[in-house]
């Protein structure tokens, strides 16, 4: 989060490889799932898709379908990243799969990937109902990247320069600083520039 991407990747190798020379297998799901995000903040979606598989396997094997609900939903924003519809749509229909309703983290990023998939369709309305859900379950809680996560992808789907627009971006900018995350700000100036974010 810092910005300092391929340390965090070379040591998030070292961590994986030392658990599995250890044989903690539900370590190495958490690890395998930072992995993926570490892999996301670098680009690399397809690595961010690999270490999902490998955690899922994990998953599966010692039955914990806690971990799996979150797998699944994470690798539906990895697929959607990627930006094949068809993909996409089949990755976010697999979240209902294993599903965790009481889990909000799950439930939010639910609600998101379904936005995202809208607005890969070409439906800007079900893109913005989608992203309003998932705001209020983040904001209801303390999970500030989560938050700036979902507030950025609502400024994308939003008319620009329109006040739900820029109060979303003004929302994702003040949580990412919050959270102290370069690399989530870094992000936002690549997609959207100076663009004003005032409410």
């Amino acid at each position: 989060m810092a910005g300092d991407v391929a340390p965090a990747r070379a040591e998030m190798a070292v961590v994986r490889a030392g658990l599995r020379d250890l044989g903690l297998r539900q370590a190495s799901v958490w690890v395998g799932m930072f992995a993926a995000y570490v892999d996301g903040f670098a680009g690399d979606h397809a690595a961010a898709g690999r270490a999902l598989d490998e955690a899922e396997a994990v998953a599966t094997e010692i039955g914990d379908r806690w971990f799996l609900s979150t797998i699944r939903v994470d690798r539906a924003h990895v697929v959607l990243a990627g930006g094949d519809v068809t993909a996409a749509a089949g990755a976010v229909a697999a979240i209902e799969e294993i599903a965790a309703p009481h889990d909000a983290e799950w439930r939010l990023k639910r609600h998101a990937a379904r936005g995202k998939l809208a607005a890969l369709e070409g439906d800007p309305a079900r893109a913005g109902a989608e992203l309003r859900a998932a705001a209020a379950i983040a904001d209801a809680g303390e999970m500030l990247t989560f938050r700036a996560d979902v507030h950025r992808d609502l400024a994308l789907v939003t008319a620009p320069g329109g006040a739900e627009h820029r109060a979303a971006l003004a929302t994702a900018r003040t949580l990412y600083a919050r959270k102290e995350h370069v690399t989530g700000l870094r992000a936002l100036r690549e997609r959207f520039g100076a663009e004003e974010p005032r409410r």
